[in-house]
């Protein structure tokens, strides 16, 4: 197997010890920009026509469209896994039909297509990208042996991470983006410590929203409950040591840490989004509240 992204992702190192070869894609990066995106493909189609691939599995929107494109060039079958798209309510509408047009453009050359959902199914069906025959649900595996093997030191993370017992700790695992609206959960865990001091906030991710949410951290004086981990390969040790785990997202898939989180018991508190509701059925697995409501986020 051959593996080909941008090198600066935090699944660098998984990616190279999962694959036979690695190849790094330089300019493949967000958000949209001609000239790198034009050097990528260009990238992209040369490695393709080196190494004659039998089949090509695209992932996520921008590598999705370029991969596809270099594959419909070189003439090589091609199965995409679709996310989540790029396309939100929470974007003008010009945009969202340009984003909902390229994904039709892309699924014509497409040879069969996964959601990691049935209700991306579902919306991508009723848009015209995908059709029932091409197209299936494959949810995201969990190695269970995994979870079921963990034996986390509690008290070494704990005692690693600063954190005093007894303490209730709110995890959040995602990077620190636009569409992950860390800052709504940030607002709302204010709140929360007013009434609960003794709980703390671990952010397990990195992006472009640090610095900011660094300031709202100060300018709420959470300086000490509120710690910003960066990414992490240690990922199911602190939901093992963690109480609830959060999201505040305004679009999302269906997420890997919120179903692991799940299976290890955790009470979740995310938003009623997209694929979320499958799994997370309100006051029965998990309290769903509306995007961007961090006052309902609250309340939960």
């Amino acid at each position: 197997m051959h593996v080909a992204s941008n090198p600066a992702g935090e699944w660098l190192d998984r990616a190279k010890i999962s694959s036979d070869q690695f190849s790094p894609i330089e300019t493949l990066v967000n958000p949209i920009n001609p000239i790198k995106d034009l050097r990528a493909l260009w990238q992209i189609v040369q490695l393709m026509r080196r190494e004659k691939f039998d089949l090509i599995h695209t992932h996520s929107s921008k590598a999705g469209i370029l991969g596809r494109i270099a594959a419909f060039i070189t003439k090589t079958p091609v199965v995409h896994t679709i996310h989540g798209f790029p396309f939100h309510d929470f974007m003008p509408q010009w945009k969202q039909n340009l984003f909902i047009w390229l994904e039709r453009w892309a699924a014509s050359y497409t040879q069969f297509l996964i959601t990691v959902s049935e209700l991306n199914r579902n919306q991508a069906i009723a848009l015209g990208i995908i059709t029932q025959e091409n197209s299936r649900t494959i949810y995201s595996g969990i190695d269970f042996r995994r979870l079921a093997a963990l034996k986390p030191e509690q008290n070494q993370l704990r005692q690693a991470l600063g954190l005093k017992t007894p303490t209730q700790i709110i995890t959040m695992v995602g990077r620190l983006e636009p569409q992950k609206a860390p800052h709504y959960l940030i607002q709302a865990f204010a709140e929360v410590v007013k009434t609960c001091p003794d709980t703390v906030l671990l952010l397990v991710g990195d992006g472009e929203l640090k610095p900011e949410l660094l300031t709202q951290v100060e300018t709420l004086g959470l300086q000490h409950q509120v710690q910003f981990l960066g990414s992490r390969e240690d990922v199911l040790d602190i939901l093992a040591i963690s109480d609830i785990f959060a999201l505040s997202s305004l679009w999302e898939g269906l997420g890997r840490a919120m179903t692991e989180a799940m299976l290890m018991g955790k009470a979740v508190v995310v938003p009623n989004i997209y694929g979320i509701p499958e799994i997370v059925h309100h006051q029965q697995t998990g309290l769903l509240f509306p995007p961007q409501d961090w006052e309902k986020l609250v309340h939960h």
